[in-house]
């Protein structure tokens, strides 16, 4: 991907593209997918039409969104007998989603718009059942919340479930990138973690846990609240079958927190504030005790104020929440 700039001007966005061109390559992948004859498949940034050709083979309807306009005048000539094809030429993060019906969505993505993509397909009001996208392999880990989770890794998983599915060799492409290429697939679920009525509170939560590593949630409750979200949680340090078991052979470091919490072994802390990778290899459960504690508070008689400043005087007993 090119890195310069000349003359304050942005070079296009096709020139930070890396396009698939091998047809036996994007048939294998287009076999690992779910995309059947009776669905509706967009395409984000086409380019020359390489995956188009496939793709107007094998699903009912394909929305082809192209920004630039050689590669759309190109686009167009090349498939203008093609009649379950809709080209557009619009920026995609412009360009207006499908307000009802179900979609599925799979794409070689410039990788300097993954995250914006990424987000605008995410968060939308009706967003896709299912999402196939290639992307770096750096970046695919950070969103599935590897090493460690972020703000935006705990955003997507409520609502869709993440995975790698196949990793390129540099060489299917051209030009050749110089970083690790993935192709992600992401899954709506069909009931999310998070209902999305609470998701702006959610956020607000989550973001206001991971500051500061993991201290925001001190500022954000009393330590009586912290205790009560953590047993419902089955995170409360005491001995016994099932999920705590398991946390109790970890031995806790020495932190501020442990200090303050004596009863509870740190690990508990690390839980709540990032680790759902221990949760989701560790304990065998479906359902991330992070999300059931968040969820607990967002139906208590106290609910997060995203109004309100986020960080005040810490030793304020219950600063940060308010009655509904």
């Amino acid at each position: 991907m090119p890195r310069n700039r000349k003359n304050g001007v942005s070079a296009p966005v096709w020139v930070s593209q890396n396009f698939l061109t091998d047809a036996k390559t994007i048939s294998r992948l287009l076999h690992k997918t779910s995309i059947a004859a009776s669905d509706h498949v967009i395409e984000i940034g086409p380019g020359k039409g390489h995956i188009t050709r496939l793709l107007v083979q094998l699903c009912h309807k394909v929305t082809a969104i192209e920004v630039d306009q050689q590669l759309f005048d190109k686009l167009r000539a090349k498939f203008s007998g093609t009649s379950n094809l809709s080209l557009h030429n619009q920026d995609f993060l412009q360009w207006r989603l499908p307000a009802s019906r179900n979609y599925k969505v799979f794409a070689n993505i410039p990788f300097s718009h993954t995250t914006a993509i990424l987000r605008k397909l995410t968060e939308s009001r009706n967003p896709p059942t299912e999402v196939w996208l290639t992307m770096e392999k750096g970046a695919a880990k950070r969103f599935m919340g590897k090493p460690r989770e972020t703000l935006r890794s705990l955003m997507l998983k409520p609502a869709f479930e993440l995975k790698i599915i196949y990793h390129f060799r540099r060489e299917d492409f051209h030009p050749m990138p110089g970083v690790d290429v993935v192709l992600v697939h992401l899954k709506k679920k069909t009931q999310p973690d998070v209902p999305a009525a609470n998701r702006r509170t959610y956020e607000y939560f989550v973001a206001n846990g991971l500051r500061d590593n993991g201290a925001g949630l001190r500022r954000m409750f009393t330590k009586r609240q912290l205790f009560r979200a953590l047993r419902e949680a089955g995170l409360d340090g005491k001995k016994g079958g099932g999920k705590t078991a398991a946390l109790n052979g970890i031995p806790p470091s020495a932190s501020l927190l442990k200090a303050e919490f004596p009863l509870i072994p740190n690990i508990c802390f690390r839980v709540i504030f990032v680790t759902w990778s221990f949760i989701k290899y560790m304990i065998p459960t479906h359902a991330c005790p992070f999300f059931r504690a968040a969820r607990q508070y967002l139906q208590s008689p106290y609910v997060l104020a995203p109004d309100q400043p986020a960080f005040q005087n810490s030793d304020a007993p219950g600063l940060g929440l308010v009655p509904p």
